[in-house]
């Protein structure tokens, strides 16, 4: 899924920040992982992910949600919005894949 998704923006790397795609020096300790996804909402997946998030090991893991779809005001979204914390999640609905990209970069994920 990776290059298909990179080979969409491809194009736009020469219009990206110069930080992107960089390899990132330490001190980052802990792994940054993100979850880019449309089903943040009342859906199976997120019914199936919900608790997912709770289970990384804070210490090993910090972990980013990209939600491209709009806010349902779900139980489900409001879960997992809630076991990432508002500061790591992000409503990326109606938002280009170029500037999610950018977002995803800047959170150096």
């Amino acid at each position: 899924h990776a290059i298909k998704a990179y080979d969409k923006i491809k194009y736009l790397k020469d219009f990206m920040p110069p930080t992107f795609g960089l390899e990132l020096e330490p001190p980052i300790y802990r792994l940054r992982v993100g979850y880019i996804m449309a089903d943040f909402r009342h859906h199976v997946t997120a019914h199936l992910l919900q608790t997912v998030f709770l289970r990384h090991d804070e210490e090993r893991f910090e972990v980013f949600c990209y939600a491209l779809n709009k806010d349902d005001r779900s139980a489900f979204r409001f879960r997992i919005r809630q076991s990432v914390g508002d500061d790591h999640f992000r409503d990326m609905s109606g938002i280009p894949d170029h500037n999610v990209a950018i977002t995803v970069n800047n959170d150096l994920v």
